[in-house]
């Protein structure tokens, strides 16, 4: 039997934690910053005159489409770089870019990545590598997702959120949710009343309970729950 890929956030875009590393604190400080929740990194149609990198935290990608309708193409997480691709390019951004919760980010100058890139191959090679991880990943995630059914989408979104507020020797069951409930239809490619419906389900066969903005899913381990679902 062919091994199976995992797919899981914790093994997602490990090649942009490198990009962090002493090589770049030699040309900007990289200390991290706190940023609140709901707080604008960059906006669409603009140039960016920093690239990000996520040290902890969600941040969603949103597009306003010519309607002036607000499209949610996908979540970021830790060791996600956000804005490189349009540093290199010398482009406005086609996304909006938010925290979705306290996120630490550290940053460096478009300016100076470019000019960085440009003049020591081994982290241009990094950032290569780090650009290419990240599609391959997020191409193989998406097909993941399209796999399953709308159900199991959701138990695996919701191990997503679990896996990103897990603190080693600490035990909580409770599952905070950071997204809206129509933002979470969205992803999931729902109708926000369908999702209701999916959640009341669940409740009712047992495996979750619901808070406010809190999940609590009844198994030691979450992901193997939306294997079952």
């Amino acid at each position: 039997m062919a091994a199976q890929t995992d797919w899981s956030v914790s093994n997602q875009i490990e090649p942009a934690l490198h990009l962090l590393g002493e090589d770049w604190s030699v040309y900007h400080p990289m200390t991290p910053r706190t940023v609140e929740a709901r707080t604008a990194l960059f906006c669409q149609d603009t140039r960016l005159e920093w690239v990000h990198w996520v040290v902890r935290g969600i941040v969603k990608l949103t597009h306003l489409d010519q309607g002036g309708k607000q499209v949610i193409l996908g979540l970021r997480y830790s060791g996600s770089q956000l804005g490189l691709e349009t540093a290199i390019l010398e482009m406005p951004s086609s996304v909006t870019a938010t925290s979705v919760t306290t996120c630490q980010i550290t940053r460096v100058p478009s300016q100076l990545v470019r000019q960085v890139l440009k003049t020591n191959p081994r982290l241009a090679w990094d950032a290569h590598r780090m650009l290419a991880a990240e599609v391959n990943t997020h191409v193989g995630h998406l097909t993941h997702f399209a796999c399953q059914t709308t159900r199991s989408r959701l138990l695996l979104l919701i191990a997503e959120f679990s896996s990103m507020q897990h603190v080693p020797g600490r035990r909580s069951d409770a599952i905070h949710i950071p997204l809206r409930r129509t933002e979470l239809a969205q992803i999931l490619g729902v109708t926000p009343e369908h999702l209701s419906r999916m959640l009341t389900e669940l409740q009712k066969e047992g495996r979750i309970s619901l808070g406010k903005r809190t999940v609590v899913i009844h198994d030691d381990q979450p992901g193997t729950l939306a294997n079952r679902a």
